[in-house]
């Protein structure tokens, strides 16, 4: 496989310890480690056995090489992070949920280094020339008008080179307000209408697609119905994923998909038991944060699987497979392999929990 470029912004995490709320957990302990949408899924597609490369700008300061380690003891390739003299790096607090009480993130990223990327700072030219696939999503142009002008230019320059371009729409209502003349939504979908005549492969759910413009119930049935409309307004589309899913509480989550293969005016629907819809019943969940990620490096990686790749059936499958064991690992990175993906396939979604000896 040749590499994966994946871009954005990765921050310092800081949780609480348990699912104790910041205001009695602080002054206290604190689990502090490193993540971004984007270097998840540049970690993800790394433990699968795909050569991944993460692009970011980080400052030169003793955090940000903590960060630059953990990425290359991952397998990342780091070599194209722009550094800074001064700076600091983003961070965000998470508060982990308990049945009825959702988990919470609280952003501190205005004025990180990367929140002033320029175009300039990118030579696109040199970081994607051994790469056929790059990857961004909807949270860096969201940061600040100037990530959105890098986001824009990355996408172009890939499509330019012959890259396939992956763009995972992920809206984050507590980001979108770089201009204050314009509503979140207004302003996510007029950026994402200069992203999207560039995208292959588009990836969301139901809180994304108000984000393009165009409603989803988020149902098996009308799918078609959204991924038509798009594929109107932006014909150069190959596939279009939408995660489907239903959190009853913060502990429980049921996890299944959608695949539409626009040359073909197909969906895929799975997991499948016996050719019916059986999603994944996960009801102890040890981290939501990240699960969305690990689904877009799932299935980045399921279509360059040569093994894989030709049957879009076990593409979904396989994709699902690896996001539903994010939801068993602390923190971000989803640290599963193909054979950990494959072996829980083998078991599909009615399958045991038995020791593997």
């Amino acid at each position: 496989m040749k590499y994966t470029v994946s871009f954005g912004e990765i921050m310092v995490r800081i949780t609480t310890p348990g699912v104790q709320k910041i205001r009695q957990s602080w002054p206290g302990d604190a689990t502090i480690t490193f993540a971004g949408s984007e270097s998840n899924v540049a970690e993800s597609l790394a433990l699968q056995g795909c050569p991944s490369k993460f692009v970011t700008k980080l400052p030169k300061n003793d955090v940000a090489e903590c960060c630059l380690s953990m990425l290359r003891g991952i397998g990342v390739d780091d070599s194209e992070v722009v550094r800074s003299e001064r700076g600091r790096m983003g961070a965000y607090y998470v508060e982990g949920g308990a049945d009825q009480r959702a988990s919470k993130v609280i952003y501190d990223r205005e004025d990180s280094v990367f929140s002033h990327s320029k175009p300039s700072d990118y030579d696109w030219e040199e970081i994607l020339k051994d790469a056929d696939w790059f990857h961004c999503s909807g949270i860096s142009p969201a940061i600040t008008q100037d990530t959105a002008e890098v986001t824009i230019d990355a996408v172009k320059r890939a499509k330019r080179m012959g890259l396939t371009v992956s763009f995972d729409m992920n809206y984050r209502q507590k980001l979108w307000l770089w201009d204050p003349s314009k509503s979140q939504k207004q302003l996510a979908q007029e950026v994402c209408a200069q992203i999207l005549p560039y995208t292959d492969v588009l990836i969301g759910n139901i809180e994304d697609s108000d984000t393009v413009g165009v409603y989803t119930n988020d149902s098996i049935e009308h799918n078609p119905d959204f991924c038509k409309t798009m594929v109107g307004r932006y014909p150069n589309l190959k596939l279009i994923a939408t995660i489907l899913r239903d959190m009853p509480s913060a502990n429980i989550d049921t996890w299944g998909g959608i695949l539409y293969d626009v040359k073909n005016d197909k969906q895929y629907v799975g997991p499948l038991v016996d050719g019916t819809y059986a999603p994944w019943h996960i009801n102890d969940i040890v981290d939501p944060i990240g699960v969305g990620d690990a689904f877009s490096a799932g299935l980045v990686y399921a279509l360059k699987d040569p093994e894989i790749k030709d049957d879009l059936q076990y593409v979904l499958e396989y994709t699902l497979a690896c996001s539903c064991l994010a939801h068993t690992i602390k923190g971000d990175c989803n640290y599963t392999t193909k054979d950990e993906v494959l072996a829980l396939l083998k078991k599909g979604p009615r399958g045991s929990g038995r020791v593997l000896r």
